[in-house]
């Protein structure tokens, strides 16, 4: 190997690393993945950006502005009262239609916005139907990932794998290539999530209406004792000062001076200015601001509301939102949306630090606290095109515009229409529909600009540079030659598909689900070539395996994205999700030499 290969595999392993650690954000990791494989050679300037060119990637943006334009139309909003119909006429019933609708609309945009615009919807549907949100918010998050496997623009990753085969030299995937498969696939998710989600799937143990607001369990905020006694001179025992009004909080830690006391008993004795980490539900949140002997720490107290009757409200921040990947400053936040932040519900994650140090992302459930005026302020905020977040128990429904919704689905099925029979690729079609949603207003360019993600965008390019240094280093070529001695000469193209798509399955659930397929669909393109068959059915094993994360709630951003809203563990995923990708693995493996021969 020379060195434009050691230097392309030392790439592959730090961004692995950086992309399953989290550790910064996957737009920085693309874009430093460029910079170090240009400056060192490995890709020329302009193959470095050739992704931000790609039709791929091009199209990925167009399809963001497109879902946008449809979701403000109402047209989501307006499935609300047939949620409530299905929940009452039965749990499997509901997890069925839930399961069906969203997966229909996301094969053909967006799912992130779709999920997220469904969770405020399920939320109030249990709410009303006095069953617990969390048996349906996976479902929903499961029914969107694998209706995006139906369809060319049902996710990025099948963008982004027909992207790598065009430069290829092969011919791109057609709109509804990988419908057959797709649609089984989707059917027999659907199937399983009915069968086992009732007795998998968690749920509160008291079902109750809620006050108001509700009921959320987990939030974690940081409170500071100011009294070393009681109203009844009692010593400040963690029992003692949180049993009035029947008060029950878990302190997970105790910060004192410069010293963390972890899990105190509740006869552990407090002291003035000691810091409690705290966890529980809104209702107790409540209760502690009325403690005389607790207050919030400092940094979430800078800024008070006058005398006069306030409400906490919860809210999940949405993708692509303004407060994404920022750090929480809760003066900020008050400025400008006239609410102070009590609390941050984040991945299931809990940290004894200042939460104005937490980042912010896409599926983090707030717990506000506000007045009259800022309820007010956070409805308008919420009831516009480019929310930051949607509260998780207002309705907040938008009016279905009929005559935008008839004009925008005629626009995006016509542009779906015509790439179907390659009278022009879908990224000339969806660039065209733009154009027409412009000309009648439907959109503006400002609006368009914000709905595009542009991590994603980024990151594409990113998968794409990297993927182009494997081709030209002869990583690619090298590792095919490896997997074709020890798996494809003794056991045939049948068991390397089924290697690709369990190796793209796994490492889907670890990182981002476009590094992935970009790293494997080369090395599988080199394989088909070595092996004298058909590089499509090695591609789509990618694609569709690239869309099968259902283990974890990090392998895809639906999955994070209910993770904090239905409040579940990182089991839960687990418990579900792994038998259902056994499952789709076995079909894949027999399935996928049926319906695309090797030959």
């Amino acid at each position: 190997m020379g060195f434009d290969a050691y230097v392309t595999i030392a790439v592959v392993v730090i961004a692995f690393v950086l992309f399953a650690t989290e550790y910064f954000t996957v737009d920085h990791i693309a874009i430093s993945i460029i910079a170090v494989l240009v400056i060192s050679g490995v890709l020329t300037p302009e193959e470095g950006v050739d992704g931000f060119a790609n039709m791929a990637t091009i199209t990925v943006a167009a399809m963001f502005i497109l879902s946008n334009c449809l979701i403000q139309t109402g047209i989501v909003e307006s499935i609300a009262p047939l949620m409530i119909r299905m929940m009452k006429a039965g749990y499997h019933f509901a997890v069925f239609g839930i399961m069906a609708i969203v997966g229909s609309i996301s094969a053909f945009i967006n799912n992130t916005p779709v999920v997220a615009t469904f969770i405020p919807i399920i939320s109030n549907a249990s709410l009303k139907t006095k069953t617990p949100s969390s048996k349906y918010l996976i479902p929903l998050s499961f029914g969107a990932i694998l209706g995006g496997t139906c369809t060319l623009i049902g996710t990025s990753t099948n963008l982004l794998v027909s992207g790598i085969a065009e430069e290829n030299g092969l011919k791109p995937f057609s709109m509804f290539q990988m419908a057959p498969l797709g649609l089984i696939f989707f059917l027999a998710g659907i199937g399983y999530m009915v069968i086992v989600s009732r007795k998998l799937l968690p749920s509160n143990k008291e079902v109750r209406e809620l006050r108001n607001e509700g009921q959320i369990k987990n939030y974690t905020t940081e409170i500071i004792v100011t009294k070393d006694k009681n109203d009844k001179e009692e010593d400040l025992t963690i029992s003692n000062i949180f049993r009035q009004d029947g008060l029950e909080v878990s302190v997970s830690q105790v910060l004192r001076e410069d010293r963390i006391y972890k899990s105190p008993t509740r006869e552990f004795l407090l002291k003035k200015d000691d810091i409690l980490l705290v966890q529980g539900d809104m209702d107790k949140m409540k209760s502690i601001l009325q403690n005389e002997a607790l207050r919030l720490t400092e940094a979430l107290s800078d800024k008070h509301f006058p005398e006069e009757e306030t409400t906490l409200m919860e809210v999940v921040i949405l993708p692509n939102s303004e407060l994404s990947d920022k750090l929480l400053s809760s003066k900020e936040f008050f400025q400008k949306y006239n609410s102070k932040v009590l609390a941050i519900r984040q991945r299931g994650k809990q940290r004894f630090e200042n939460l104005d140090r937490i980042y912010l992302r896409a599926g983090d459930v707030l717990l506000l606290q506000t007045n009259e005026k800022g309820y007010e302020t956070l409805a308008e905020i919420m009831g516009s095109w480019q929310a930051p977040f949607l509260s998780m128990r207002e309705s907040g429904l938008k009016k279905v515009q009929k005559g935008r919704l008839a004009l925008v689905s005629g626009v995006i099925a016509l542009a779906i229409a015509l790439a179907t029979f390659d009278i022009v690729p879908i990224m000339v079609g969806s660039i065209c529909a733009i154009a027409v949603l412009l000309f009648f207003r439907v959109t503006t360019m400002a609006e368009a600009y914000k709905a595009i993600d542009w991590k994603v965008i980024i990151l594409l390019a990113g998968a794409l540079a990297l993927g182009e240094a494997m081709n030209k280093s002869g990583v690619s070529k090298q590792i095919a030659e490896l997997l074709i001695n020890n798996i494809g000469s003794q056991f045939g193209p049948v068991a390397v598909i089924s290697a690709l798509y369990l190796t793209t399955s796994l490492l889907t659930e670890i990182m981002s689900n476009n590094a992935a397929a970009a790293l494997l669909a080369p090395i599988a393109i080199s394989i088909a070539t070595a092996m004298g068959v058909d590089p499509i059915p090695f591609l789509l094993s990618i694609a569709f395996a690239g869309s099968a994360s259902f283990m974890t709630p990090i392998g895809y951003q639906t999955n994070t994205m209910v993770y904090s809203a239905g409040n579940y563990k990182f089991r839960d995923f687990t418990l579900v999700g792994a038998p259902l990708n056994l499952l789709l693995w076995i079909m894949a493996t027999f399935l996928i030499p049926v319906f695309y021969p090797l030959q």
